[in-house]
């Protein structure tokens, strides 16, 4: 909602006045010490350190707008997710039994059935295009297989195994970095 958001883009800018202030008197009273003038510069220290404490109470209530606005006083606490790593052997496997190469799609129909009991519910939670979260999972584990060379990162639709892949999948075991 706009107005919601105007109000919390509010507190956001009047907290990073505070901080620029801040950061201002913090330059003057430097100014001031270098100069002598340490009464003056007592002066902004004492400011600043109550602008400081106003600062945190700007940050209580831009937490408290959002507590308003989503309608809690805590944070809900995210479902757990499957480590990436634990999707790249049944990916290889994937790849391996589906002619050794395969795209996206054709890996993601080969785990739902394959890596159905594995998924926990942060897995399952659908993103606001409606899939689930192991999807968006698995084109990050593709990113990280390419890294670690266990994927040729060409041509870059097809996923196809190195040679460093082939014996991890044969050993069915990954380095011992991973698990």
């Amino acid at each position: 909602m706009k107005v919601v958001q105007n109000v919390d883009r509010a507190i956001k800018s009047i907290s990073l006045e505070i901080k620029a202030a801040v950061k201002s008197i913090n330059q003057e009273a430097a100014k001031h010490v270098t100069q002598g003038r340490y009464e003056k510069s007592q002066m902004l220290i004492q400011l600043g350190k109550t602008i400081k404490e106003f600062q945190g109470e700007v940050a209580a209530l831009r937490t408290r707008w959002k507590e308003v606005v989503h309608g809690s006083s805590s944070k809900k606490p995210k479902d757990e997710k499957t480590p990436q790593w634990v999707f790249y052997l049944p990916i290889m496997e994937g790849i391996k039994t589906l002619g050794d190469q395969a795209t996206r799609d054709k890996i993601i129909n080969y785990l739902k059935s394959a890596c159905q009991t594995q998924f926990k519910p942060g897995d399952l939670a659908p993103l606001s295009n409606g899939k689930p979260i192991w999807h968006n999972t698995i084109w990050r584990c593709k990113k990280a297989m390419i890294k670690e060379g266990y994927l040729h990162d060409k041509p870059a639709l097809v996923w196809r195994l190195t040679p460093l892949g082939l014996r991890v999948l044969a050993q069915k075991k990954l380095p011992d970095s991973k698990a």
